[in-house]
């Protein structure tokens, strides 16, 4: 009977080490299925194996949602072994690099954050989901093709050490950085700025928008009986709250689901979102005092629909 109520909304789960993003969106569908739902679940921004934290699950219409959740910002923490480089830049990969030269003190492990505070043109790694022609650069990698050399243009919001270990030759950072942005890169940009050479051994990613890991579902609870009704749903529209919105009629619902236009007495508007009782009716943009669709929603009161 729950998830019959609640065939929509997000979970905010802790992705462990060694299990893949992908397979826990498998893991989602299954319980659902085996509740006798059958819905669309997606998850938003990959974390790999060998990272963990929060991963955003979107079930049915909030998979709609992925492209706003994924570009938002994102805190991590992460921990950079000093003396070496590897061809993965973390732990996985092979060593290619080594050197005797190591940073001394803590001070200079904390003043170093400040100077990628910003943007920055920030290299994409030759192991990344990055394409050329279609091929991801990590595939071409592991086939022994070659990567080509590419930038892009990242923001670091916040950079903190949190922590260090002078003798293990170890440091831990808290980043707040824009859609894009490539933690192990800047974990070997710090070492070079250093004077030193790293790689990532640990990466969690502790938030995305208001998401936060210590209110994550941990992976181990979708594996309990009868999980799914055990577990918190956000509601669609909680994670688009820092996308403006505006309140419309039943009427003015109606007209928006059946692709009529919109006229609304504001200034333009690159992204907002429209709601009836609180629920998303569409997402889109105004324009010289018009409504334009990106995206309808089929959430709201059953008289409410586009037919």
């Amino acid at each position: 009977m729950f998830l019959k109520k609640m065939l929509d909304g997000w979970l905010n789960i802790d992705k462990p080490l060694g299990v893949s993003s992908a397979y826990v969106v498998r893991r989602v569908k299954k319980l659902l299925l085996e509740g006798g739902v059958k819905v669309k679940v997606g998850h938003c921004g990959t974390l790999d194996p060998a990272a963990s934290g929060v991963l955003p699950i979107a079930i049915d219409e909030a998979t709609k949602l992925s492209n706003y959740v994924t570009g938002s910002k994102k805190t991590y923490i992460f921990t950079i072994q000093f003396g070496a480089k590897t061809d993965t830049a973390d732990k996985e990969g092979e060593v290619i690099e080594t050197t005797s030269n190591f940073p001394a003190t803590r001070d200079v492990l904390e003043k170093v954050a400040s100077k990628f505070i910003g943007k920055y043109m920030q290299r994409i790694p030759t192991y990344s989901a990055a394409k050329l022609k279609g091929k991801p650069f990590y595939l071409l990698a592991r086939q022994g093709l070659e990567v080509p050399e590419r930038s892009k243009l990242v923001e670091i919001f916040d950079l903190k050490l949190i922590d260090c270990d002078l003798d293990k030759r170890a440091a831990t950072y808290e980043v707040e950085c824009s859609k894009g942005s490539y933690v192990r890169t800047l974990a070997e940009d710090i070492s070079s700025s250093l004077q030193t050479l790293g790689f990532v051994i640990e990466l969690k990613r502790i938030k995305v928008l208001h998401l936060a890991i210590k209110d994550s579902i941990p992976f181990s609870a979708l594996e309990q009986k009868d999980a799914l009704s055990k577990i918190k749903f956000l509601e669609t529209e909680s994670l688009i709250s820092h996308i403006p919105s505006i309140s419309v009629t039943l009427q003015e619902a109606r007209n928006v689901l059946q692709g009529k236009q919109l006229y609304l007495n504001m200034p333009d508007l690159d992204l907002l979102w429209l709601a009836y009782n609180r629920r998303i009716v569409s997402i889109g943009q105004i324009k010289n005092g018009i409504y334009h669709i990106f995206c309808n929603f089929n959430l709201i009161n059953k008289n409410v629909d586009n037919s």
